[in-house]
């Protein structure tokens, strides 16, 4: 019987946590939605956060700090000119226990405090580009994020799909995580 008591006691705690953490998806708004059109991939996301427009733009230009994204195994800058950044990028994701590398570099270029835009310029996409752009609101930033990618065929179909299922929509739950790091721990430069 004791057992018993603690089973349910348990399961009560669990859902409660669940509850909670849902709830906390919930103001921030997260949106994800991903359309495959043959062999292209469009993935439009959206979410909150309570930054103002300098600390948005400060994390979506934090290029470093997306190294902290489970996956990404190295990342470096490797020019910087004007507007524009030229990143490297290796990805790593485990599909059924075997190791799928993926190397990319982009191009980014900062277009405004408000929009930002990349396109791959090597790598193991087909090709990958996209726009992140931030909508002020009432003490509030809106983050939108777009983007269109097609892997290179070699790529079996399992596996992108194993990778769009399950690794998209759990990076940006970690964006999110980390935006919520700098609702709390504002870049120096925008305080």
């Amino acid at each position: 019987m004791p057992n018993m008591k603690r089973l349910l006691l348990l399961t009560l705690l669990l859902i409660a946590l669940t509850t909670q953490s849902g709830e906390i998806d919930k103001s921030n708004q997260l949106e994800v939605n991903i359309i495959r059109v043959g062999p292209i991939f469009q993935i439009k996301m959206s979410y909150q956060a309570e930054l103002n427009a300098c600390n948005a733009f400060a994390f979506i230009t934090d290029y470093d700090n997306m190294k902290k994204i489970t996956g990404v195994k190295e990342l470096k800058v490797s020019s910087r000119k004007g507007n524009k950044v030229r990143v490297e990028r290796v990805v790593e994701e485990r599909v059924l226990g075997f190791p799928i590398v993926l190397f990319s570099q982009e191009e980014y270029t900062e277009v405004s405090l408000q929009k930002l835009s990349f396109e791959q310029t090597q790598g193991d996409a087909k090709f990958y580009r996209g726009s992140w752009s931030l909508t002020p609101l009432e003490n509030r930033i809106k983050f939108e994020y777009e983007s269109q990618f097609e892997l290179d065929s070699y790529i079996p179909n399992v596996v992108i799909n194993y990778f769009i299922k399950n690794s998209i929509q759990s990076r940006f739950e970690q964006m999110v995580q980390l935006t919520k790091y700098v609702e709390t721990h504002p870049y120096p430069a925008c305080q």
